[in-house]
């Protein structure tokens, strides 16, 4: 039939569609990967903490600013103390010197006088004598004592002590010659430096009462000993005991005055 539509011809309302060319539809954008995203949080949290650690640093910085300033600023403007009207400052005192720092004086020696710093050389070491004793009355020698040799019992004229043990005035040491220097001092073991020093700044005189444990320096007599031929001597005597019946034992170290 003439009127009759074909088969297989196109409806006319979709060939209008498709000639209005209308597109196919579009792809949709491909979905991020799960890697990517986790880098990205990564890098952002760090970026984060190191913008926090800067933060920090700077206001700590801040800070210690303001505490120096405010310190510098307390000081600067604290007043200074005023002294009373037509006073001075004090002047702080002069260090003293330690005592290894400061000199020793030299002591002065007058003419007649044992230099304490003088080479002394040991004529007799530690003698031990034993004198008896004698009373005054009796004019025996046997208490006389010679300091020079040394010698309990020598003629008088030698003698420089003689010890007495007569029941009055008592036990005594006094002068048997020539008046000597004596001193009292408080070592059994004094050098003959110590007993020149004693002997110039503490002489005493005889007779003196001995007891256990006295010591005592002498100087001989420098004119007698000239006249006798031989040195001046220094000597360190010491009392070791007292017997009952009144013998005297004492201990006796004599040293070289030097010329």
């Amino acid at each position: 039939m003439d009127g009759g539509i074909g088969v297989g011809a196109s409806h006319p309302h979709e060939s209008a569609k498709v000639a209005a060319g209308a597109s196919p539809a579009a792809t949709p954008p491909a979905a991020p990967r799960a890697g990517g995203r986790r880098s990205a949080v990564v890098l952002a949290a760090a970026a984060l903490i190191v913008a926090l650690g800067a933060l920090g640093v700077s206001a700590l910085a801040l800070a210690r600013s303001d505490r120096t300033a405010a310190a510098g600023t307390a000081a600067a403007t604290t007043p200074a103390r005023r002294l009373p009207s037509g006073q001075a400052a004090a002047t702080p005192p002069a260090a003293i010197p330690h005592a290894s720092q400061a000199a020793e004086p030299t002591p002065t020696v007058s003419a007649g006088e044992i230099n304490p710093s003088a080479t002394f050389e040991t004529v007799y070491q530690a003698q031990k004598l034993t004198i008896e004793g004698v009373c005054e009355n009796n004019n025996t020698k046997v208490g006389n004592i010679d300091i020079d040799e040394p010698r309990v019992g020598a003629d008088q004229a030698r003698s420089e002590l003689q010890y007495t043990n007569c029941s009055s005035p008592g036990y005594a040491l006094g002068y048997a010659g020539p008046a000597l220097l004596i001193a009292r001092i408080g070592s059994a073991t004094a050098s003959p430096s110590d007993c020149a020093d004693a002997l110039r700044t503490a002489p005493i005189g005889l007779p003196i009462a001995p007891s256990q444990g006295l010591s005592l320096c002498i100087e001989t007599d420098a004119a007698q000993a000239q006249s006798e031929g031989i040195s001046q001597k220094l000597a360190l005597l010491t009392v070791n005991s007292i017997a009952s019946d009144g013998a005297l034992a004492v201990t006796l170290t004599t040293w070289q005055v030097p010329a």
